[in-house]
């Protein structure tokens, strides 16, 4: 792999991919996007899939083997067409367009990306080109003639593996290993005309992937994104040992990569955002005058041949515009719209403009409010952030409405956040006490999500102050509060919460290890919590709980189970889990411990190799 895969930043990328455009012997970058780009949208990773898919359809998935059954083509494969279909369908219809997706479509507009890939079924980037005014043509490669894919005209988006209103979506194992090998020429095509960007994509057990490693021949760069601060190992084997080919990490996220990308290149925020009125204005003005009847002369006038005007349009929607540029005018001259200020993360320029006002309305309070947080989140001095969150909370905590109470709840959080970062634990859980005082028999949902985590935040605290009994009844609290919940904002506090206590459960079996029935009821305990933690979990935290499942079965003695599970949480966790997992085998260490070690070793040589 090269060895200056971690020094290139968004802003070098962004220099990449000016000069891709401006130069004539040069095309714009393609762009190929995977799931991890619609996570945000509401439409959930394979793993998050591949659990529902067990707990809907078990009778279907029955003939598999516990292996398979976390295999997301191997479960598909085992359902009918319709009920794949109908089963997505549930997620792709009632996603949001998310910023990443808004961020692609400012790129595309701007000329920056020529083409955009996608293995996704969702609409989400063709929502949002139409969104901002474009509609580029949009191809489905299970329904096209592949052999004239050098008739796409650009900007274009191709569906790799179908559309969620199209006729085929692929995805079981032997339909996409298929039609990845028919998708051999366009890809060698693809990345011999263009640079090219991977994000979203993992590439990990995939059939298109060898199509990308056998093809690409350094033509161009090929830069890969992903959330991992380090390359995935399948990656470095042979695409990444390429000079040309470069990791970039985006750990915050898709949606956050792509913005700050878009922004660097000056076409973000988008007109519709920065400017509505002018965005509105420049959308009627592609509508053609209103069309008005001819006149019906009579038969005298006709035969005197009377002059009648040409003019059979009237610009019917000259007051809208004239009333937009009006209400425009007003608006920037009342100073209560900083939303293009705050997409540009000029958050200095907003508290400039409101900290001193004595008497703020809503708009412009909740405007100060976050740019307070905006603020607190680009420092790098935690005593800093404590300070600009306590503005925001002393300045805001009286204030009834919703939106600024949520934005007093987050800084509450925040601020225990930080403490707990620099080792003042007993503040941090103070200040997660005054947030769950304050806003914890809230029924908005809003405020309900950050009473969750300040629960299981506040549990994790009581834990690392050894204080075990009093996290688990935060972790309780939490669960007995918002356990019922399905909301995906609800999700991740509640999968810590649960997968905490089943740590908390494991951590006393450990010390109870001599006392042989009482440990081994602390580890059938610690794995039912284990169990559904799992069901609830999502891609960032899937890695740890596989590790504490195959911990725990090893310990009841069940050898083969626990090397499967390990040896899955290997793979997705990589280097980080495999550090963690040696970091928490120091704590209260027992006998079995080596043994469990010796097997993570063998596991993790296996798949390096």
């Amino acid at each position: 792999m090269d060895d200056s895969m971690h020094q290139y930043t968004i802003k070098d990328l962004a220099e990449f991919m000016q000069a891709a455009r401006e130069d004539k012997d040069q095309k714009p970058f393609i762009f190929i996007t995977g799931a991890g780009c619609s996570v945000k949208a509401g439409i959930p990773l394979a793993e998050k899939i591949v659990s529902e898919l067990n707990e809907q359809f078990a009778l279907e998935l029955k003939p598999l083997s516990d292996e398979d059954r976390r295999d997301y083509g191997k479960c598909m494969g085992r359902l009918e067409t319709s009920k794949r279909r109908r089963y997505l369908q549930e997620y792709i219809g009632k996603a949001k367009i998310n910023w990443s997706h808004i961020a692609l479509a400012c790129l595309i507009k701007e000329g920056y990306v020529r083409r955009v890939l996608t293995f996704n079924f969702d609409n989400l980037l063709a929502r949002s080109c139409g969104l901002l005014g474009q509609y580029p043509p949009t191809y489905d490669f299970t329904a096209a003639n592949l052999n004239l894919h050098r008739l796409i005209d650009d900007p274009a988006i191709v569906h790799l593996h179908g559309q969620g209103h199209g006729f085929v979506q692929l995805n079981t194992d032997s339909e996409t290993e298929a039609h990845a090998t028919r998708l051999k020429e366009f890809v060698g095509h693809t990345l011999s005309e263009s640079p090219t960007l991977f994000i979203g994509y993992s590439g990990e057990n995939d059939a298109f992937l060898p199509q990308v490693e056998e093809q690409f021949s350094d033509q161009h760069r090929l830069f890969w994104v992903d959330m991992g601060d380090q390359a995935p190992e399948h990656l470095q084997q042979k695409l990444l040992t390429s000079s040309l080919a470069h990791y970039m990490s985006c750990e915050n996220g898709a949606d956050l990569f792509l913005i700050q990308l878009a922004q660097k290149l000056g076409c973000f925020p988008p007109t519709i955002f920065a400017d509505p009125y002018q965005h509105l204005l420049n959308e009627l003005d592609e509508i053609a005058d209103y069309p008005m009847p001819k006149e019906d002369l009579s038969e005298d006038k006709k035969e005197n041949r009377s002059i009648r005007s040409n003019t059979s349009t009237q610009d019917i929607l000259l007051g809208t515009k004239n009333k937009l540029k009006e209400v425009q005018q007003q608006d920037k001259e009342g100073e209560t719209d900083f939303l293009q200020e705050y997409l540009q993360n000029d958050y200095e320029k907003i508290i400039r403009k409101l900290e001193d006002k004595k008497s703020l309305n809503f708009q412009q309070s909740l405007w100060l409010a976050r740019a307070y947080f905006g603020s607190a989140l680009q420092e790098t001095s935690a005593e800093k952030q404590v300070s600009i969150y306590e503005k925001l909370i002393s300045r805001f905590e009286e204030n009834t409405e919703l939106n600024i109470r949520e934005q007093v709840a987050k800084a509450l959080v925040n601020k225990a956040l930080v403490l707990e970062g620099i080792d003042q634990l007993h503040n941090a859980i103070e200040v997660y006490d005054e947030a769950i005082a304050k806003f914890g028999e809230s029924n908005e949902l809003g405020l309900q999500e950050f009473m969750a985590i300040a629960l299981v935040n506040k549990g994790v605290a009581l834990g690392n102050l050894k204080q075990s009994e009093n996290a688990i009844k935060a972790y309780n609290e939490a669960i007995e509060k918002f356990g019922e919940r399905n909301e995906i904002s609800l999700q991740e506090p509640l999968t810590i919460a649960i997968n905490n206590i089943g740590y908390s459960k494991l951590m006393v079996a450990k010390k109870q290890w001599q006392n042989t029935s009482v440990a081994r009821e602390y580890l059938h305990q610690a794995l039912k919590d284990f169990s559904k933690a799992l069901i609830k979990s999502s891609r960032d935290h899937h890695a740890t709980i596989l590790g504490n499942v195959a911990y725990t079965e090893f310990l009841q003695g069940n050898m083969v189970d626990s090397e499967s599970h390990l040896r899955e949480a290997l793979q997705q966790g990589r280097q980080p889990f495999y550090d963690e997992t040696i970091k928490d085998l120091a704590k209260d260490p027992i006998d079995l411990d080596n043994d469990f070690k010796d097997l993570l070793e063998k596991v993790w040589n296996e798949i390096n190799e």
